[in-house]
């Protein structure tokens, strides 16, 4: 069996030279990694622990259910070491923080969620509070979303093309150990040059994506932010200026309003 044609059996769709997978948040690229071995990042799964599992598998016969194996593993995988809260974030330490690695004060920028009104027409057709809570429950995840989702929140948004990566962003102030990947997102809408914090199209145009499959990739992405746990984490697609930003714009919308947002490629 042929690497496309293992990823394509367990569900994953070509996204240009790479291949991803909404439902497990995987991206597979092939010879991209340690000695020509596939790259693979997913979500709520440490590199370190993939490079261990890709080093163990023996590639030599094909990729005979790769594709099916790297689910099942990720699934099991999933924050089996790092699912514990962390602490509550406080906002005037992220202000004022100005220690380099930490955080980088002037670069990024916020949202002032002023002009998004008009995107309530596409909005009120994802998933309510109430749904994302019975989801919750049917993947038994004891948690009272009403609650949870009021906590305090620091996302980031960035881009895997921009110089950027999820063990640079893990250093950032709040130390967000969940990068969800939007790439699989259809970001395509309004003007390239634009970013969707100042080009509503492009929130629609991703909104509009979200409602596919009945809201799955909304809805098991905030199954994977609950079981996570954390105040912290950061969403990511290729240049974080479309897909990355405009999840986040509508998680703190729709589902989050306490939320703060930090855009770490538009400046």
């Amino acid at each position: 069996m042929s690497f496309e044609d293992s990823l394509e059996a367990a569900g994953f769709f070509p996204d240009g030279f790479q291949w991803t997978h909404a439902e497990h948040g995987i991206t597979v690229i092939e010879g991209a990694g340690k000695d020509g071995l596939p790259y693979v990042m997913a979500n709520g799964v440490a590199d370190k622990d993939m490079e261990a599992w890709l080093d163990s598998l023996d590639f030599q016969t094909g990729y005979l259910d790769f594709g099916g194996r790297l689910c099942a593993w990720v699934s099991d995988n999933f924050f089996m070491s790092s699912n514990k809260a962390e602490p509550k974030l406080n906002w005037r330490d992220l202000d004022d923080a100005h220690d380099g690695e930490d955080y980088d004060d002037d670069k990024g920028s916020y949202d002032d969620w002023e002009h998004y009104g008009p995107l309530n027409d596409y909005l009120d057709r994802l998933p309510n509070v109430a749904q994302i809570q019975d989801a919750l429950k049917q993947a038994k995840i004891d948690i009272n979303f009403e609650e949870a989702r009021h906590r305090d929140l620091l996302i980031y948004t960035w881009g895997d093309k921009k110089n950027m990566s999820k063990a640079g962003v893990s250093h950032k102030y709040g130390k967000p150990k969940l990068h969800i990947n939007a790439k699989p997102l259809n970001g395509r809408g309004g003007s390239c040059r634009n970013n969707a914090v100042d080009d509503e199209r492009i929130v629609k145009r991703v909104a509009s994506s979200m409602q596919k499959d009945d809201a799955k990739w909304l809805v098991d992405r905030v199954k994977e932010i609950e079981k996570y746990g954390g105040n912290c984490f950061s969403i990511f697609c290729s240049k974080g200026r479309h897909r990355s930003v405009s999840a986040a714009i509508i998680l703190k919308k729709v589902l989050c309003p306490n939320a703060k947002l930090k855009h770490l490629t538009i400046s």
